[in-house]
């Protein structure tokens, strides 16, 4: 029987001595340059359970795969699609072995923070080629060896939240979008990438919840603002957006698109003399601005209509032409409007209708056939 135990013994601990001798046979092939026989006999070790918690076995395979990684010998180059990603998860796992305090720390470390340029090289690689999801893992290794040593990498953060949302990556993007707002990365336009993120994905509430949260700690961001009110002009919420555009106007009041806007919601409650005062400031900031030309010409235009139709109701013929002065006077103002709208869009078969139309009312023949032609 005791002969049999140390027999058992004796095999068992060759067998160790067999896997570990792989191991320092991997470390001499990688210092000849023979990776290939180096990945074969190292891939073969960590695979082994004898020596699959061996630290040196782990070492020895992320400085095996950043060779790999490294190479410029065309024989060599194809050996691993992902060699940094190995090289990285090979020294990550040294960190978590016993007997990893062995072995020299700094080194270790040294060794482990250079995985951050290599895997963002990578991950820039992979992005400006369009493989999100390569270019998103990578940029996750960078910000967890960062944050290994205690970095708070909001480039990383950022750049993992970026490439999530472009795959559809929702529950990624949004919690690395909020790493960055915890942060304070990039400040108030974070808050909004992260809602548009939802908003895009058809989860209006939380876009919402998002926005409510990004005003109290930028109350004065137009991004910000914004975006909300586009959430409110689509659902017609009509006073919750006339809210947010006083809100925006007070914080830069030049702004034309602004003007146009609020102007479109008056117009769209009835409140015309209101809706007009927004429509010139907008015109007033912006001469390029064929909406709010157009809108105006229109708003104008449909006030001498009704003006018409109520004095096609007066059957006193001297106040109908009386009526009827007037009623043209707003046809009128349309015009200079709805004729620079036209500049900016001649396209436009709305604009070119209105102001034909126009111009038969206010008796302005020439340019009616001019435009007709």
């Amino acid at each position: 029987m005791k002969i049999k135990l140390l027999a058992l013994f004796l095999f068992c601990s060759t067998a160790i001595w067999a896997q570990k001798s792989k191991v320092t046979s991997a470390y001499n092939y990688e210092r000849y340059g023979e990776l290939d026989k180096a990945k074969e006999a190292i891939d073969d070790a960590v695979k082994d359970p004898t020596t699959s918690g061996f630290w040196k076995a782990w070492l020895f395979r992320g400085n095996i795969y950043v060779s790999i990684a490294r190479t410029q010998d065309e024989a060599y180059k194809d050996l691993h699609p992902d060699p940094v990603k190995v090289a990285y998860e090979s020294y990550k796992t040294v960190y978590g072995l016993e007997d990893s305090k062995k072995l020299d720390q700094d080194d270790l470390d040294r060794r482990y923070k250079s995985m951050y340029p290599m895997a963002f090289n990578v991950g820039i690689e992979a992005y400006n080629a369009k493989d999100y999801p390569k270019a998103r893992d990578y940029f996750k290794i960078c910000e967890d060896v960062n944050s290994h040593f205690g970095v708070v990498d909001t480039l990383s953060m950022y750049n993992v939240a970026l490439t999530s949302d472009l795959i559809g990556d929702v529950e990624t993007a949004s919690e690395y979008y909020q790493k960055c707002i915890d942060n304070n990365y990039r400040e108030d336009n974070t808050w909004v990438e992260l809602a548009t993120l939802y908003l895009k994905n058809e989860q209006e509430d939380k876009a919402k919840e998002v926005l409510k949260k990004a005003r109290k700690a930028y109350p004065n961001s137009q991004p910000i603002i914004t975006t909300e009110l586009n959430i409110y002009l689509k659902n017609q919420e009509f006073d919750a957006a006339l809210e947010n555009l006083n809100a925006a106007i007070e914080n830069d009041p030049s702004n034309a698109i602004f003007y146009y806007a609020r102007g479109t919601i008056y117009n769209e409650k009835g409140d015309l003399e209101k809706a007009e005062a927004d429509y010139l400031k907008s015109v007033e900031f912006d001469n390029e601005n064929f909406d709010a030309f157009y809108n105006l010409g229109v708003l104008y235009y449909n006030s001498g209509a009704d003006a018409i139709n109520a004095c096609n109701e007066i059957m006193d013929n001297k106040k109908y032409e009386a009526c009827k002065a007037d009623a043209n006077k707003f046809f009128e103002k349309a015009t200079p409007y709805l004729e620079r709208a036209y500049e900016l869009n001649p396209e436009d078969q709305n604009t070119l209708v209105s102001l034909k139309q126009v111009y038969v009312r206010t008796g302005q023949t020439e340019k009616y056939e001019k435009l007709n032609k």
